[in-house]
């Protein structure tokens, strides 16, 4: 199980996405999972829809992902995602 794609507006997911941009300028998608594996498969996905991956931990941090939170609907880089999720 991985806990990815809250954060970020389905419309956000449509117009964003930028394919040309080097990974670290990419609007960055928090994802949280127990399983190395989950998170590896699910990064690859939001890499291929031309968004980044930021490694928010396990499932129980994942709390920090959800509506109300500094990240929920931000638009920010996996380094900015880092800093408001600090992590």
């Amino acid at each position: 199980m991985v806990k990815a794609f809250n954060t970020v507006p389905a419309a956000d997911l449509e117009s964003q996405g930028d394919v040309d941009k080097p990974l670290d300028e990419r609007r960055a998608i928090p994802i949280a999972s127990d399983t190395a594996k989950a998170k590896t498969v699910v990064s690859r996905l939001i890499e291929d829809i031309s968004f980044v991956a930021a490694d928010n931990g396990d499932l129980e941090q994942s709390k920090t992902q959800w509506p109300g939170t500094p990240i929920y609907g931000k638009e920010a880089t996996t380094q900015q995602a880092r800093e408001v999720l600090e992590i």
